[in-house]
């Protein structure tokens, strides 16, 4: 049994001190006596997938608030400061688990991963109907018994299931963004996991297509023809995501930021934010400071 939280408890999301592989899964089980409060920060480098089997919910993310049901299933992406309040009538589960464990269980995320992102929202739902959230929220408690479990077999059993759960909200997904994910071929795929992975420290296509074997003038034809936009138009806007994500979810100045983005000096992702963004940074931060 879970202890109960005061309204303004703050949780950990995990049902278990025993993390798999040093933290990289974990599963919540919502389910409380009373209202408490769970919050992730800009330092956590998990996903995040929430699904309710019955009450809903907002989760505050920045200024943006996002409104969770039965009728949905919510994805948050790693790094992304997020504050749920639960009521006493709210259950379900919430599901973390980092890139590698997704590598680890996926056997290439490039596989998975592309169907987890709606083109370049840090956050959005899934529409699930009550026939479909069945067998997921089936797999899900089996996920959390499982847990509880310390069998010999415990890890790989929690590894089977999740992929097997992963890949029932893959298919749910019809979310269509920037890039319609579904169309690309594997090679685009895989390009999209690793710009994932790698968009802090790689910025140049070539980067990319010398860890694909490729030229970098296939693999922009193979991206261009794919979803419309060039390779670098795609690592442009995958930094472009992140430094917003950044100036609405900490106190970080210019200089921090275009630190932790890889650039050498501060007027260069000043002019980098203006040119991609068409607004200064100053005017950026002061609109979401008004809002």
């Amino acid at each position: 049994m879970r202890p109960t939280f005061t309204p303004d408890s703050v949780i950990a999301t995990t049902i278990s001190e025993h993390l798999l592989n040093a933290g990289t899964f974990s599963i919540e089980e919502i389910n409380a006596k009373e209202a408490y409060i769970i919050e992730t920060s800009t330092q956590d480098n998990h996903y995040k997938i929430i699904l309710l089997t019955q009450g809903d919910c907002y989760c505050s993310l920045g200024p943006v608030s996002l409104h969770m049901n039965t009728s949905c299933i919510g994805v948050i992406r790693p790094r992304q400061a997020c504050t749920m309040l639960v009521d006493e009538q709210t259950t379900g589960f919430i599901l973390s688990f980092s890139y590698d464990y997704l590598q680890l269980i996926a056997g290439m995320p490039g596989i998975i991963l592309p169907h987890l992102h709606a083109g370049l929202s840090e956050y959005y739902t899934i529409p699930v109907a009550a026939a479909e959230r069945v067998p997921i929220t089936e797999i899900a408690l089996q996920i959390v018994e499982e847990y509880r479990c310390f069998s010999s077999l415990r890890e790989e059993m929690i590894r089977s299931l999740f992929r097997i759960f992963i890949l029932y909200v893959c298919r749910l997904n019809e979310v269509k963004g920037d890039i319609d994910y579904n169309r690309c071929p594997p090679l685009v795929k895989r390009f999209f996991a690793l710009l994932e992975n790698y968009f802090l420290t790689l910025k140049m296509p070539a980067d990319y297509a010398d860890l694909l074997a490729v030229t970098p003038a296939y693999l922009n034809e193979m991206v261009k023809r794919s979803c419309g936009f060039t390779t670098s138009y795609c690592i442009q806007q995958r930094i472009v995501a992140e430094a917003k994500r950044l100036i609405m979810n900490s106190e970080l100045s210019l200089k921090e930021i275009s630190y932790r983005l890889g650039f050498d000096d501060a007027s260069h992702f000043s002019k980098f934010f203006k040119k991609f963004t068409g607004k200064r940074y100053s005017d950026f931060r002061r609109q979401i400071i008004n809002r």
